[in-house]
């Protein structure tokens, strides 16, 4: 976004720094582009890159325990809304892989844990990044029609998000402490809750997706029956009935 109030010589070193905030977040120093970004700001606080490379920037920062999408939010929505244009296309390619980059990296994270170490930890806290996610589609939409375009992002990235945290051939956990065999089934069951929010009709990697992991519940029910939660059981069932033959292994 052009500054017509700038000298020649500001505007010189807005370029420079923008410059040096593309290469920097390019090649994930994102402190350094962070700092670049706010050079660019004391001269023109409006201006568009800087600002979006400030969301990203605190999104990237996301861990499993510590979210940061609502802050990146809250410099990428007035952006959204003030941009035109073909100045408004470029910012919306530029958020989605940033917006996928920032969610997925904590699922990585989680499910790395989980996979080196069967940490409980691990498992509730994707069950509740997966939670946090959900929610997160919903309040920050204010207007359906004016934040279509979060709620795209979302879409775009549930079927994702399903298929790292439940991969193919899942190992259900058994002959374990039952504080292990909750976590698991929080965490299987917040990805299918994601799974059910895919678009719909689904196409048909969505469709084995979605398959997959209410196939990992019927799964983990058959092996864990616990008699302390027979909802577990009516929850199983009422989405088979709702999902016909998900139940089949994949």
């Amino acid at each position: 976004m052009s500054d017509d109030t700038l000298s020649e010589a500001e505007r010189e070193l807005v370029e420079l720094y923008g410059e040096k905030t593309a290469e920097a977040y390019a090649k994930g120093e994102l402190r350094q582009a962070d700092h670049h970004a706010d050079n660019i700001l004391r001269y023109a606080p409006n201006d568009l890159y800087a600002r979006f490379i400030k969301g990203a920037v605190v999104g990237r920062f996301s861990t499993p325990e510590a979210l940061h999408v609502e802050e990146a939010f809250a410099y990428w929505k007035p952006l959204v809304a003030q941009a035109q244009g073909d100045e408004r296309i470029a910012l919306l390619e530029a958020v989605a892989p940033a917006f996928t980059l920032m969610t997925n990296t904590p699922l990585e994270l989680g499910i790395r844990r989980w996979d080196t170490c069967r940490e409980v930890a691990a498992t509730s806290t994707l069950a509740e990044d997966l939670t946090a996610y959900l929610a997160l589609s919903t309040s920050l939409v204010d207007d359906p029609a004016v934040d279509a375009w979060i709620t795209n992002l979302f879409l775009e990235n549930y079927a994702m998000w399903v298929a790292r945290v439940i991969p193919p051939s899942t190992p259900i956990p058994t002959q374990t402490n039952m504080q292990t065999i909750d976590s698991f089934y929080e965490m299987v069951h917040a990805a299918y809750e994601v799974a059910k929010r895919m678009p719909a009709p689904l196409d048909a990697r969505c469709t084995a997706i979605r398959r997959r992991a209410l196939s990992v519940l019927a799964r983990f029910s058959a092996i864990n029956l616990d008699a302390r939660h027979p909802e577990r059981e009516d929850y199983l069932a009422a989405e088979q009935a709702a999902f016909p033959n998900a139940a089949t292994t994949t």
